[in-house]
């Protein structure tokens, strides 16, 4: 009787982190599967501050989550997990998001760094987990990273899933 009951409370937290993780993303499907956080590196150097967290703000949507620091300035920006550089763009002065890249991740999960000074990486491009894809700003705006999560289409909300989830340096920074 007494294993039965161990069993029956194992299950039920299986279950409620089960449900917990995949709340946190923002479509109504779901792939079920459960990811570790140990398989995804911290995209910069610590310390940081996270500025504006993955979920609503402002009236909108915020897919991801920005990380600000002005002791970061001039560092470097590095993939969180081996992939492929899917997507390079550069903006031009009348688009305030930056430049951005895309790296492609096993799993069809894809990582999205924007708003960067340099980009050091081009489409196609294999990249190994904490490869320097990216330079953050070095002027007096101070440093600026936006990072996103996407598990299937990029850039679609509904794919969205919160990176303090997966990336164990910015739960942390999130949980401050």
């Amino acid at each position: 009787m007494l294993l039965i009951g161990i069993f029956c409370v194992l299950l039920i937290v299986i279950l409620i982190t089960t449900v917990l993780l995949l709340s946190q993303r923002n479509g109504e499907e779901s792939d079920g599967k459960l990811y570790d956080l140990n398989n995804f590196s911290c995209p910069t150097r610590l310390p940081f501050t996270i500025s504006s967290q993955f979920g609503n703000r402002w009236g909108t949507f915020h897919a991801g989550v920005d990380i600000v620091g002005v002791e970061l300035r001039g560092s470097n920006i590095y993939t969180i997990a081996d992939g492929v550089v899917a997507r390079v763009i550069f903006t031009d002065e009348y688009n305030h998001d930056g430049n951005y890249v895309v790296i492609r991740h096993d799993d069809n999960i894809y990582s999205l760094y924007r708003n960067l000074s340099e980009v050091t990486v081009s489409e196609g491009q294999d990249v190994n987990k904490s490869t320097q894809i990216a330079r953050f700003s070095d002027d007096d705006s101070g440093a600026f990273l936006h990072v996103g999560l996407y598990i299937g289409e990029f850039a679609k909300n509904e794919n969205a899933i919160n990176p303090a989830l997966l990336i164990y340096c910015i739960n942390q920074a999130v949980k401050q």
